[in-house]
């Protein structure tokens, strides 16, 4: 009975799992894009509209993070 435990517990964290990767990966896309385009083209205005998108997608990454957490954190 403990092992069908630990199979619902490891099955129920799979969509949030894959969600997470998405968006790890998205945020690294955005992070790269950003990096990559103020590399080329140093100007403020650059920075700031490499940042929103950032903080957008930033938000999502960190809402997913937070559901792996466990309760107490």
């Amino acid at each position: 009975a403990p092992v069908d435990h630990l199979d619902e517990a490891a099955g129920g964290l799979g969509g949030v799992g894959l969600a997470t990767l998405l968006w790890t990966l998205a945020l690294l896309a955005v992070g790269g894009g950003w990096w990559w385009s103020f590399r080329h083209h140093p100007r403020w205005y650059t920075w700031v509209w490499g940042a929103l998108p950032f903080l957008f997608v930033s938000f999502f990454f960190f809402g997913e993070v937070e559901r792996l957490l466990p309760g107490g954190y």
